[in-house]
């Protein structure tokens, strides 16, 4: 009886804790971050300041831990792709996709990801993150087996890795200010010929 109160306990932290962070990520994509207050969110939220603190100390840890929660889905589809047989070139082509369709489904989301991008100390915070780094590290796999397969000429695979993604990004935020209304395959095209064009075996 005792296990199933402490779990039923566990299950309810764990779904308050994702209205908050919800409620997080609605704030600082409608109103900006400049107005992201404990009162504003937990108002938000539904749940009373106290409870906010019982999850998490300040502002600042609310805040990166709403960027970490929502990136998940993200992060767990490209792992899906990692973990694939499809060859290298494929492997690239679904990973422009997944990125730009995820995004492109979560405007909100990615304005809020953005300001986090460019709020960072000195403008390297995130390419110190171990998520970016990890990131980096398997698409560099997926080039060096590109390479083995003589799909692509030999090169820095880190580097080619590092310009893969900013390339996504790049477009992610053209089609998120321009409101962009074209396929996203278009854009997968456009990524994938320019990057294959650059590193494929000649």
């Amino acid at each position: 009886m005792e296990d199933k109160k402490l779990a039923r306990k566990k299950a309810m932290q764990a779904y308050t804790k994702k209205d908050i962070l919800k409620a997080v990520i609605d704030i600082i994509a409608t109103k900006g971050v400049q107005n992201l207050t404990m009162d504003r969110v937990a108002t938000k939220a539904g749940v009373a300041k106290g409870t906010l603190y019982a999850h998490f100390k300040n502002k600042k840890q609310i805040f990166d831990a709403a960027i970490q929660e929502s990136i998940v889905p993200l992060l767990e589809e490209f792992s899906s792709i990692f973990e694939s047989d499809l060859p290298p070139d494929k492997m690239l082509e679904n990973i422009v996709r997944i990125h730009l369709e995820f995004f492109n489904k979560q405007k909100k989301l990615y304005r809020v990801l953005l300001y986090s991008r460019d709020a960072a100390q000195d403008g390297i915070s995130r390419y110190n993150s171990s998520e970016y780094k990890g990131i980096i590290t398997k698409i560099s796999v997926i080039v060096e087996e590109g390479i083995e397969q003589e799909l692509f000429r030999p090169l820095n695979t880190t580097k080619a890795a590092a310009m893969f993604i900013e390339s996504i990004i790049a477009v992610a935020i053209q089609r998120l200010f321009s409101n962009a209304t074209t396929p996203i395959d278009d854009d997968v095209t456009l990524i994938n010929g320019i990057m294959m064009r650059g590193i494929e075996k000649s």
